[in-house]
C-alpha cells in the first residue's frame, strides 16, 4: 500500500514580499533615522487601519495614557481609538526614538513606542507589536538596511498539535526573491514540493501540495487542500484575498486550524 504525506506551502509568507523590508521584527531600532510613512489601503479597508497612532507616550513610566480615545490623533470620532486615514495617508514622518513598553501584566510579549516626528504635524507615537506583522502600519521610504545573519534569526520551531510533525520556518523570504514577478515567485515556492515528490515517488510516497493561509487582516489560518500547482499560479497573492469564500471552488477543500 501506498504511503501519502502532505507537503503545506506557507502561503502566509506572503506579506513579507511587500512588508518585508519594512519590518524590523523584534529589532525596531532599526528604524532609527529612518522615514516611515502610514501605510495605503483600498477604499474599504481605510476605515480599520491606522489604530496604532497615540498624541503622548510617558517616557518615564513607559506607558500610553489610561484612557487611549484621548490620547488618539485626528480621531474618526469621538472617544475612538482610529485615526483618520486621510490626516495621516502619504505623509513622511522621521523615527527619533524607541522605548520599550513596561507591560501592565505579567507577559513575556514584548511591545514599543516609536517616536516619530513630521514637519506638519510634529511629533505623535506609534504602538509596535513585533508579534503581528498584519497588524503594522507602517512602511520604511527606502526600505531597512539588515543586518548580517537578520533573516536566520527568525527562524522558528513548531510541533503540530494534531499529527506528529515538526516545522521549522520562517516568516521572512530571502532577498533574491525580492523583486521577483509573481510566476517567478511562485516557482520557487514550489521547489520545496517538487523535490518532496520526486524523493516520495523513489519510496512509495505520494506527496501531496497544500497551504496554509492567513489573510493580512486576519489572525486566522486555513488549511487548504486538494489544490495543484497550476492553482497557485492562477490566484494572487492569496494573503491578499478579502475572505474564505474567494478561495472555493470545486476541487478546494478549505479545513480552518484553530491556534
Amino acid at each position: 500500500m501506498r504511503k501519502c504525506i502532505l507537503i503545506a506551502i506557507i502561503s502566509s509568507l506572503n506579506p513579507l514580499i511587500s512588508f518585508g523590508q519594512s519590518f524590523p521584527s523584534n529589532n525596531p531600532e532599526l528604524l532609527i533615522n529612518k522615514t516611515v510613512k502610514p501605510k495605503e489601503a483600498e477604499e474599504w479597508k481605510q476605515e480599520y487601519l491606522y489604530k496604532n497612532f497615540y498624541l503622548e507616550f510617558d517616557k518615564e513610566e513607559r506607558q500610553f495614557s489610561e484612557h487611549e480615545w484621548d490620547n488618539t490623533p485626528f480621531p474618526t470620532k469621538d472617544l475612538s481609538t482610529t485615526t483618520k486615514y486621510n490626516e495621516l495617508v502619504g505623509k513622511e514622518f522621521i523615527v527619533v526614538g524607541v522605548y520599550e513598553i513596561a507591560p501592565k501584566y505579567s507577559s513575556n510579549d514584548k511591545e514599543y513606542a516609536l517616536e516619530i516626528v513630521n514637519e506638519e504635524i510634529g511629533t505623535i507615537f506609534y504602538r509596535y507589536d513585533p508579534s503581528y506583522i498584519f497588524n503594522y502600519e507602517l512602511e520604511v521610504v527606502g526600505g531597512l538596511d539588515y543586518p548580517k545573519g537578520f533573516f536566520c534569526d527568525e527562524i522558528e520551531y513548531e510541533k503540530d498539535k494534531f499529527e506528529n510533525i515538526e516545522r521549522f520556518y520562517t516568516l521572512w523570504f530571502p532577498e533574491e526573491v525580492q523583486g521577483l514577478s509573481h510566476e517567478q515567485q511562485v516557482y520557487r515556492w514550489l521547489k520545496g514540493y517538487r523535490t518532496a515528490k520526486e524523493e516520495g515517488e523513489k519510496i512509495g510516497f505520494t506527496v501531496l501540495p497544500g497551504a496554509e493561509v492567513r489573510f493580512d487582516d486576519y489572525p486566522n489560518d486555513y488549511l487548504l487542500y486538494g489544490v495543484q500547482e497550476d492553482f497557485f499560479y492562477s490566484v494572487p497573492r492569496l494573503n491578499e484575498l478579502k475572505n474564505v469564500q474567494e478561495l472555493l471552488t470545486d476541487s478546494l477543500r478549505i479545513v480552518l486550524q484553530n491556534e
